[in-house]
């Protein structure tokens, strides 16, 4: 699953496949993108992600956030216009977590 994630990401054409669950999820952050549009930066702290269990979970957060115009080109490459939290929440998890974080937070 995590390579068609990270492929997803480098296409430049958003279109994730439609279903109920990730409609609900897109609706979602629809309404977060409208709040930041209306209040700007400050209007939205951090979006922590909790039970985050590795990288794909975070490839799978950014093609949501690239769907609904969050996020953007800059002179350093994409970048989120969230400031995303993964919540590591067992030891299991934060231990694999290393492997691949570092790379995405670039």
């Amino acid at each position: 699953m995590l390579p068609y994630r990270s492929v997803a990401l480098e296409n430049p054409t958003p279109g994730s496949p439609a279903n109920p669950v990730s409609d609900a999820v897109l609706s979602c952050f629809r309404v977060i993108k409208e709040y930041r549009d209306r209040y700007g930066v400050r209007g939205i702290g951090s979006l922590i992600i909790s039970m985050t269990r590795g990288v794909a979970d975070l490839l799978l957060l950014y093609l949501f956030v690239r769907e609904v115009g969050l996020w953007v080109e800059t002179a350093e490459g994409p970048a989120c216009q969230l400031h995303v939290v993964p919540l590591f929440e067992t030891v299991e998890d934060l231990g694999n977590c290393s492997c691949g974080c570092s790379e995405i937070s670039r």
